[in-house]
């Protein structure tokens, strides 16, 4: 253990203690109570350097933890516990706590208005906030779209438009923001967005849901862009499923002059990846997750054509056609023989992704990274000529635009 987590772990112990103390001076030495005081040691005393090694510690351990239970999550985290402590405490954290901002996916209008009007009111958000994400869903649940519903779900607040953008000039060091409105309220935003025509320079990374792709041009700095989660492949805003939104969004994002990193949650059928050379030719990083739509083999030609393209992602490589369909159902790896079936199933898949690599890394030859699914990473060393000198396979979770970059 550091000197720094030592002395972290000592003064977080003295905390604990205090109460304690101060109660047992309080009935055992009434007479000098000021004086003892006084002469305690303190978290208070210390600098903010000091406070800041701590709370970077404190994030630190709390996030090297197992996932809490249910039940732990209704705690306070470590953090914000010690944020608690007092004002000075809390200043000394509000970087941390206000970092990010979220305002959650099953939130309705009137509740997401409420934390828009508490932001604005906030000077700590204003001053340390650097991720911002809004994620609503307001509109038929899983059942009701299973049997057909089209409900559309009430329009948002006349205000909240013009709040949420009021809340995102406000911040002038969002470096991430994601913007997830429901589908078939989005042009109330683009009519007032485009009206006021405002700007967000400071956003390096943007993650838009559907038929948000006209807020890109806001940004004009952007370095990444991606789509959100499972609703971009269920996009219904036509009355039916389309890929309209994911044709949009891709020309939209080919208007940001300095993209390097481009990734769209959809089936990738070759005209879609097509769309996306013509759009960005010299893109250095693409992500292809979910898959379904042409095998690998059909969507090379098109691949090889990405002379600046460095790291690469495709589906898991059951979706890419290359005669590896493992069994889907967990039944099947329990009981007699399970065990050695789920051996089996790896050694395959690992296979297969060998394979698959060696056929992408010599038809790209500008790449140098490869996942294969979300979980399998391959890289390469060339040698002068071009060809593959070593390739190397790490195994561990892809880190996506779209998820939460903080937990405080």
């Amino acid at each position: 253990m550091s000197y720094v987590e030592l002395v972290s772990l000592g003064l977080l112990t003295l905390l604990l203690l205090l109460p304690s103390t101060l109660l047992s001076l309080f009935t055992r030495y009434p007479p000098i109570l000021t004086e003892t005081i006084e002469e305690l040691p303190s978290l208070n005393n210390l600098n903010n350097d000091i406070l800041f090694e701590i709370c970077d510690w404190v994030k630190l351990h709390h996030a090297s933890q197992d996932s809490p239970s249910s039940t732990h999550q209704q705690l306070l985290s470590p953090l914000k516990a010690f944020a608690s402590t007092n004002k000075h405490m809390r200043n000394v954290a509000a970087r941390d706590i206000f970092q990010g901002i979220k305002i959650g996916q099953d939130w309705n209008w009137e509740r997401a208005l409420r934390a828009l009007d508490s932001i604005a009111q906030c000077e700590a958000v204003r001053l340390y906030a650097k991720f911002f994400m809004i994620d609503l869903y307001i509109g038929p649940t899983y059942e009701e779209r299973q049997r057909g519903c089209d409900k559309k779900g009430p329009p948002p607040p006349r205000r909240f438009p013009k709040m949420l953008l009021q809340v995102l000039t406000s911040l002038p060091n969002i470096n991430r923001l994601t913007l997830v409105i429901p589908e078939h309220h989005t042009n109330v935003f683009k009519k007032i967005y485009n009206k006021s025509n405002p700007s967000f320079p400071s956003v390096r990374t943007l993650v838009l849901g559907p038929h948000m792709d006209w807020i890109i041009a806001m940004c004009p700095n952007l370095t990444t862009i991606s789509s959100h989660d499972w609703r971009w492949l269920h996009s219904n805003i036509d009355g039916k499923q389309s890929n309209r939104h994911s044709a949009d969004f891709i020309k939209s994002a080919g208007q940001a002059k300095n993209l390097r990193y481009f990734e769209m949650q959809e089936r990738w059928p070759r005209w879609q990846l097509e769309a996306v050379y013509e759009a960005m030719p010299m893109i250095q990083s693409l992500a292809m997750p979910v898959g379904g739509g042409d095998c690998i083999k059909d969507l090379l030609p098109t691949l090889s054509r990405f002379k600046g393209l460095l790291s690469l992602v495709l589906p898991n490589v059951s979706s890419l056609g290359v005669g590896f369909s493992p069994p889907w159902c967990g039944n099947a790896y329990m009981g007699p023989g399970g065990e050695e079936l789920a051996l089996q199933v790896e050694a395959e898949g690992r296979q297969a992704a060998e394979m698959v690599a060696r056929m992408v890394f010599g038809n790209v030859p500008s790449l140098e990274e490869l996942w294969v699914g979300d979980h399998s990473k391959a890289n390469i060393t060339r040698t002068d000529t071009g060809e593959i000198d070593e390739m190397s396979w790490t195994y561990n979770s892809r880190q996506k635009p779209n998820e939460d970059p903080w937990d405080p």
